[in-house]
């Protein structure tokens, strides 16, 4: 379980990346639908709408990325473009304390 990764000279912890894989499935699926694509992500689709990182892990085949993105896509479909991208957003909030 802490075992490494080694990514573009960046180390990520094992377990971490293995949870954070489906947030970045689901930030994929919403890309996609706010580019206003009503259809589920093909394999072409998704190597565009993951960050380069994630499709140089070796333990995670890009089949198994199209499946994870597919499966969020699932959640997010019934979005309209403008809630995809308020949700994109709001994944890369950090909450902010007062001073």
């Amino acid at each position: 379980m802490t075992e490494v990764l080694e990514t573009h000279g960046k180390l990520f912890p094992f377990f971490l990346f293995c949870f954070m894989q489906y947030d970045i499935a689901k930030v994929a699926a919403l890309l996609h639908r706010a580019a206003d694509l009503d259809h589920m992500p093909t394999m072409k689709e998704t190597k565009y709408l993951l960050p380069k990182p994630a499709l140089s892990v070796r333990d995670i085949k890009p089949p198994q990325w199209v499946n994870l993105v597919q499966s969020s896509w699932k959640e997010v479909e019934h979005f309209k473009p403008s809630q995809a991208k308020a949700q994109v957003l709001g994944s890369f909030s950090f909450p902010v304390t007062p001073l």
